[in-house]
């Protein structure tokens, strides 16, 4: 009988995935959320991203448990313009790495789900074994980026 890694049982079977691409970038004009601090407060919890150094990534999330990323998010909470990142690695393969220029509050990147500016949340159930959320800004700051990220551990 041939070795099963105990992951693949567990976790259905399902592989993550090499790329996620088409996702939304909800840069200037689009605002995530519309500002609405209630709906974030219904949704999940709002993870502050604390101090960051210009141009150093900080992982945000990080588990070595199996599950689905349901929903990755990050925006900024003033109004100061900057470049931010996101990325995203599944499984030690970085499936996601995004830099964009954002001016104004509220504005930021979705790389896993849909947000829109009313406050409606779509979510996506990407399976993983491993997975690492890291963020970083193009100024030394401290915490005015927030985030968003809700997955599922098996």
């Amino acid at each position: 009988m041939a070795d099963v890694k105990l992951s693949s049982i567990v976790g259905g079977g399902h592989k993550a995935p090499t790329s996620l691409v088409s996702r939304q970038v909800t840069v200037s004009p689009t605002t995530i959320f519309g500002g609405t601090s209630f709906a974030l407060a219904h949704i999940g919890p709002v993870i502050s991203s604390g101090a960051l150094t210009a141009g150093v990534l900080k992982s945000l999330v990080a588990s070595s448990s199996p599950g689905f990323v349901k929903l990755v998010t990050l925006w900024v909470t003033d109004a100061t313009s900057r470049d931010i990142r996101l990325q995203i690695e599944l499984d030690g393969l970085v499936v996601y790495d995004s830099s964009v220029p954002v001016i104004g509050a509220n504005r930021g990147i979705t790389a896993v789900g849909s947000v829109s500016n009313s406050a409606v949340f779509t979510f996506e159930r990407i399976p993983y074994n491993t997975i690492d959320v890291s963020i970083s800004s193009s100024l030394t700051e401290n915490s005015k980026l927030a985030a968003m990220i809700i997955y599922e551990v098996l």
